[in-house]
């Protein structure tokens, strides 16, 4: 099997166009009515696999998030029209519907992965924290007055893991892995290029008053495309889409998160370069090829820093590296915090006041408050920020702030010091694995930083986490 198809590559690409065209807009279900036929079919027909497969194709390549979440949680729920966003009762939707088909198909099927493995120890801790987090959330909405909005979005998020892991672990192993892999691969050299031709249609979405590229989860996952360069005998082409999330990272819409994400990837890029057992490859032979590789995307980045010089008000890419090179100043105590811009400032101050609530209660602290919990600004650092973008307004008014915005938030609120750490060790023991398959990568993004932000990306993550940990090239795959 070669490594990925450029015919695959291709229609992924026309559908994810027709999903970024459509995103937010009625016409969005003349691409998303023929997926759902499609997997109903195959799901009739006793094809649970190649419904599956389907499933997860059209879920990820797709947009889950409405552009005006970007700048307005208040205004956050225009309709969806998409795979996995589709609505039939309140937050149910069709794609919730074949999610539970599938899972009742797999129910009595045996597990497949090995029951030491680390995927399997992800699978186990998405159940516990999941368990304790929706009865500590149903606790807190009886008797503390926890946010139902909030208990029910955490509680989606992860019945959605579970049930995706449920079924995944238990599909027929060996024919599976291949195709998930190669299928990721694809989606991954996609996402960027799709974006481009997105971009130069002219068509836009909006981070405040800047328009900005539109582009879906999958390309955040794209920059650990630049590990193909060691790890692939057909590297040109995923080098490429790694150069194109480099360009829209300048575009700002990618945020300081994305930022970060590139340059832990460097990081962990120039590290890997320096080890010869690692890569299996002699690096010289293939700088040739990536000058070539270089020069489009070169020409994009000229043509964008021309536009920074020439337009001297605000710009957001530069604001955001701004953001996170100030981040520094958190070592310097509280009169630090004063001096980082206030979107990480937000983030920081999370932090500091969910831990001082769980401190001042060891239940809290070993396993969080649940689901639809919220923390309070006892040390009164959110005073005087302007807050619109950041949370809703009953909870700047209630003083009861439960939309937090990252995992180092999101987990020790919700699940303690045991959810913080079993999390984190699987991010460890994942970012290991890099070295032997750069899908690995995609534990960092998700399960360090943006855990219970987005399902799509969870389900995004997962698989590639799968797939970095069973799926072995044979070697005539091997980069030369």
């Amino acid at each position: 099997m070669s490594e990925f198809s450029y015919r695959n590559v291709f229609l992924y690409i026309l559908l994810i166009i027709g999903n970024s065209l459509t995103h937010e807009k009625i016409t969005g279900i003349l691409v998303s009515f023929p997926e759902i036929i499609a997997v109903v079919y195959f799901i009739s027909r006793g094809n649970t696999e190649k419904a599956f497969f389907f499933h997860i194709v059209f879920t990820i390549t797709c947009l889950a998030i409405p552009f005006s979440q970007i700048t307005n949680p208040e205004d956050s729920h225009y309709g969806l029209f998409n795979y996995s966003k589709l609505k039939l009762i309140g937050p149910i939707g069709i794609y919730h519907l074949i999610m539970f088909s599938f899972f009742i198909r797999t129910l009595r099927l045996k597990v497949q992965v090995p029951i030491n493995s680390v995927f399997y120890s992800l699978y186990k801790t998405i159940i516990f924290i999941g368990v304790s987090g929706i009865l500590l959330g149903m606790f807190g909405l009886i008797f503390l007055g926890y946010y139902i909005e909030y208990f029910v979005l955490y509680t989606s998020y992860i019945l959605t893991l579970f049930f995706t892991a449920f079924v995944l672990i238990r599909m027929p192993f060996y024919s599976f892995v291949g195709k998930l892999y190669k299928m990721l691969l694809e989606v991954m050299i996609a996402a960027p290029i799709a974006a481009l031709i997105v971009y130069i249609l002219g068509f836009s979405s909006q981070y405040g008053t800047d328009d900005v590229s539109i582009i879906i989860e999958a390309v955040y996952f794209s920059m650990a495309l630049i590990f193909a360069y060691y790890h692939l005998k057909n590297y040109f082409l995923p080098l490429f889409s790694f150069l194109l999330t480099g360009f829209f990272l300048m575009d700002g819409g990618m945020g300081g998160k994305g930022i970060i994400f590139m340059g832990v990837v460097l990081i962990m890029f120039l590290l890997t370069a320096f080890n010869k057992h690692t890569t299996g490859i002699n690096i010289a032979k293939r700088k040739r090829a990536l000058r070539f590789a270089m020069i489009p995307i070169l020409i994009f980045v000229v043509i964008k820093f021309a536009s920074y010089i020439e337009d001297s008000e605000y710009n957001l890419f530069l604001y955001k590296l701004e953001n996170v090179t100030l981040l520094i100043n958190v070592f310097q105590g509280f009169d630090g915090i004063y001096l980082i811009p206030e979107s990480p400032r937000v983030r920081i101050i999370e932090v500091m006041s969910i831990f001082n609530e769980l401190f001042s209660n060891p239940v809290y602290l070993l396993f969080g408050k649940g689901y639809g919990s919220y923390f309070s600004d006892d040390f009164k650092l959110l005073s005087g920020l302007d807050l619109v973008n950041a949370y809703k307004a009953v909870e700047i008014s209630n003083n009861k702030y439960g939309g937090v915005h990252d995992s180092f938030s999101s987990i020790p609120l919700a699940n303690g010091l045991v959810g913080l750490f079993l999390i984190f060790r699987l991010t460890i023991k994942y970012a290991k694995m890099i070295k032997h398959n750069f899908m690995a990568y995609a534990a960092i993004p998700w399960l360090a930083f943006t855990f219970y932000y987005n399902v799509q990306f969870g389900i995004i993550a997962m698989l590639l986490l799968f797939s970095s940990e069973f799926y072995l090239k044979p070697k005539n795959e091997q980069a030369q």
